[in-house]
């Protein structure tokens, strides 16, 4: 007998203030956790392909995995007069997404197509874990100017660094990126 348990959580707030003087401010914040264990009661499945999907996908999908993503941020705007040309916004903003999978199926799957045996499918790696993080932190700054009373132009200028990283018995890998980008745009 095979049963499944499936556990989540998602919370998340922003705050907003915007007053008529003084600095605006956005702030954000979220968290999601799903946690999904499986237990298997037989030692083998028997699976269709053309109605079940492919092997290692659903066998994938068949450990013990917990995911998790944590993000957030605050956006600030300075305080500007009425007749002010410049209105000036910066912030900063962070992600981390984390999944782990543990006590993976171990077996045999018999692979059928159209209800015809075609392949057998043996797994015998129970016991191996894996983990993968990925943390983005992103800046951003942006000027809006009226050059005149039909014209606007805005520049912005935004970074953004990620680093991901996996590992397991195994192997590890770990990546880190950076962008900087820097755009000008006018509307009349």
């Amino acid at each position: 007998m095979a049963a499944t348990r499936d556990t989540s959580v998602h919370v998340q707030s922003t705050w907003d203030e915007r007053p008529t003087s003084g600095w605006r401010w956005h702030a954000f914040g979220g968290f999601t956790q799903r946690a999904r264990a499986h237990e298997f009661g037989i030692p083998a499945a028997v699976l269709d392909r053309i109605s079940d999907g492919s092997v290692p996908a659903v066998i994938d999908e068949a450990a013990e995995r917990t995911t998790r993503r944590l993000a957030g941020g605050v956006r600030l705007g300075p305080p500007s007069a009425a007749s002010s040309r410049h209105q000036a916004e910066f912030g900063v903003e962070v992600d981390s997404a984390s999944t782990s999978a543990r006590d993976q199926f171990a077996g045999t799957v018999y692979e059928l197509i159209d209800n015809v045996r075609e392949r057998i499918w043996n797994y015998d790696t129970p016991s191996l874990e894996s983990h993968r993080h990925a943390v983005t932190t992103s800046a951003y700054a942006a000027d809006t100017v009226r050059v005149s009373p039909d014209k606007v132009v805005t520049e912005d200028f935004a970074a953004s660094s990620s680093n991901v990283s996996t590992s397991s018995r195994m192997c590890r890998f770990r990546m880190s990126s950076i962008f900087v980008g820097l755009v000008a745009r006018s509307a009349s």
